[in-house]
């Protein structure tokens, strides 16, 4: 028996703010991995991303479904799924990544999604762009790494300018402190001497 061919899927953006080229994921084969290496469909260089995050699979008895091999987890119509263990897809069923409604989330839908004639298939762009050594997302970890470098470098200088006046002060007060002994030592030889010559004084008269 010849088995069926699989049957076509997609996953459209369910969030604002995703990338273009995450917006529409065509599932054509009968598995697509998401994650973090280099070697799944769709690369994701994010740190809430796992190196294999999930895979979308398709088996002629039970249908589309997706598995969850991550360590922040995969939710299917807000529900999370258990890792390891296939959770069937239905059309119109919302799935998120790690919890990221706003960055990560699609609907699924049977059937391919149709793209304009003249334009370039979006899984084609994307595994050109991989085929260069590049990942979907490097931009934008690059600038959050950028950022979170400069937000430690400006602790840093804090840091040490707090600790630069603490020393100052600690040193200013025990400038102080040196310098009250050094009173209460010479008053004191001042007051004993003044007690001598008085003696002497007495005893010559």
């Amino acid at each position: 028996m010849t088995p069926s061919a699989t049957p076509a899927a997609h996953l459209l953006s369910n969030s604002p703010s995703m990338s273009l080229d995450h917006r529409v994921l065509s599932l054509v084969s009968s598995q697509y991995k998401i994650g973090r290496s280099l070697e799944v469909d769709l690369c994701l260089m994010d740190v809430n991303i796992s190196r294999l995050h999930c895979v979308f699979s398709w088996d002629e008895d039970t249908g589309w479904s997706v598995t969850d091999h991550s360590s922040n987890g995969v939710w299917v119509g807000g529900a999370r799924t258990k890792k390891g263990i296939p959770t069937k897809l239905k059309q119109g069923d919302i799935v998120v990544l790690s919890e990221l409604t706003k960055l990560y989330s699609w609907k699924f839908g049977l059937g391919q999604m149709e793209t304009e004639q003249n334009e370039e298939p979006l899984s084609k762009r994307r595994k050109v762009g991989l085929g260069e050594g590049a990942c979907l997302g490097v931009k934008r970890e690059e600038l959050t790494k950028d950022i979170s470098l400069r937000r430690k470098v400006a602790e840093v200088r804090i840091l040490r300018e707090k600790l630069s006046l603490e020393n100052a002060v600690k040193e200013g007060q025990q400038r102080q402190a040196a310098l009250m002994a050094e009173k209460e030592m010479l008053v004191a030889r001042l007051e004993e001497q003044t007690k001598k010559q008085s003696k002497r004084e007495r005893e010559a008269r």
